[in-house]
């Protein structure tokens, strides 16, 4: 029983501690960590990335262009988000950032504007 825990726990860690990369214009390769909201990595990592809604998908500030051939790495779209995006007459490639969860799915995620 304890062996078992300990596996267990051990695996959550891991699965915790795991990163993926995002390749984002102007910046070095990020290293995201995994259930970590993407506006936040970003909002880390990019020089002038904002939001001020705190993840409400309300303000668009943390909208980004993804790279085509990647949006089947990205979690389908929330109500949430879909009504953001409406909002903005958004293109098919574009994402509100703050409602992403990193996923393991998105490592090599191209971000291209």
């Amino acid at each position: 029983m304890l062996s078992t825990l300990s596996k267990t726990i051990s695996l959550d860690f891991a699965r915790m501690a795991s990163t993926v990369t995002i390749k984002y214009p102007g910046v070095p390769d990020i290293a995201a960590a995994v259930g970590e909201r993407l506006d936040k990595v970003l909002k880390e990592a990019v020089p002038g990335f904002k939001n001020s809604c705190n993840g409400a998908a309300v303000c668009t500030k943390c909208m980004v262009s993804i790279n085509t051939d990647h949006l089947s790495k990205l979690p389908p779209v929330t109500e949430d988000e879909a009504d953001g995006l409406e909002d903005v007459d958004a293109e098919p490639n574009q994402r509100l950032t703050c409602q992403i969860n990193v996923t393991n799915d998105m490592d090599g995620l191209e971000i291209i504007a």
